[in-house]
């Protein structure tokens, strides 16, 4: 008989240079075991940075079947895992085929600057290059930091991607919506990772139809946004197969959440590839003072 620590929690996570698989004691966090592997960096050209999804994918794979494997080792069972959760680094866009599940182009990380050009060109020709234009709806400065200009690039540039479009065959995501969608078959993303496209109002947090009309988006190839703490689908893969998926969220409101900021006003700072700090402001609208983070 396996020994009874449960019910425990399982957590995959994808960051800029590494993919890992957790499981946690569900009542008190306390971390059972945890397998990383590393993620390879694609560098085509100076300030452009890619990675592969079907490599995020796999290697999510191979974290699930190495943490199973240690469970066992340690006479737990995998029937005490009770549900999965999902968080990742935020901004990075993939596009794929619905029909064959295979990515259009590699994944556009969050760090890379191709659409500089782009971002420029959509300043230049607003009121007074007025970069917070869209700051209302999305809290956010137009920058090739996120999503949108990523998108609008690929579009732009990439003729079998517009094409795909047209046979309403494409499907966008960041990282989360990409895993969920190879984990579960589900086309959902949640707001703290919508919230960080330039697509999403931060009052209603749906696609907002200014802001598609913007950047030229089409509605029909993204995906469902739910809250952070929701159903997103049942695993149809690994050992962990028929679990629920009940979180996602992006990686830096994940460590806000991980380091208790629930008062108002309680900040956490971050330091690793970027530099991110994150207040808890309740309810209040607020934009960016600066920068993109």
């Amino acid at each position: 008989m396996s020994e009874f620590v449960g019910p425990l929690v399982g957590v995959v996570e994808h960051s800029t240079n590494y993919v890992r698989f957790s499981v946690f004691v569900s009542q008190s966090g306390q971390m059972i075991t945890y397998y990383q592997l590393e993620v390879n960096k694609i560098l085509p050209r100076e300030g452009w940075i890619e990675q592969d999804p079907v490599q995020i994918y796999e290697t999510v794979l191979q974290c699930i079947e190495v943490v199973t494997y240690k469970l066992s080792q340690l006479d737990i069972g995998l029937e005490q895992i009770k549900c999965v959760g999902i968080t990742n680094e935020r901004e990075s866009t993939v596009v794929w085929d619905k029909v064959t599940g295979q990515p259009f182009y590699n994944c556009i990380v969050w760090l890379d600057n191709r659409t500089n050009d782009l971002v420029e060109k959509i300043i230049d020709d607003l009121p007074g290059r007025d970069i917070n234009w869209l700051k209302n709806k999305t809290g956010l400065p137009i920058s090739t930091y996120f999503s949108a200009p990523k998108l609008r690039w690929l579009i732009d540039n990439k003729p079998t991607i517009a094409q795909a479009i047209k046979e309403e065959r494409l499907l966008f995501g960041t990282i989360d919506t990409w895993l969920l969608w190879k984990l579960t078959g589900q086309h959902m993303t949640d707001v703290t990772n919508a919230s960080r496209t330039l697509l999403m109002d931060i009052e209603t947090c749906e696609w907002d139809p200014y802001l598609l009309d913007f950047f030229q988006i089409p509605a029909s190839i993204l995906p469902h946004i739910k809250s952070s703490s929701d159903f997103f689908g049942t695993l149809n893969v690994t050992d962990l197969k028929g679990l629920p998926v009940t979180g996602v969220i992006s990686d830096q409101s994940a460590a806000l959440v991980g380091q208790k900021c629930f008062g108002v006003g309680e900040t956490k700072v971050t330091c690793g590839t970027g530099c991110h700090i994150i207040q808890n402001i309740e309810c209040q609208k607020q934009g960016q003072a600066k920068g993109g983070d």
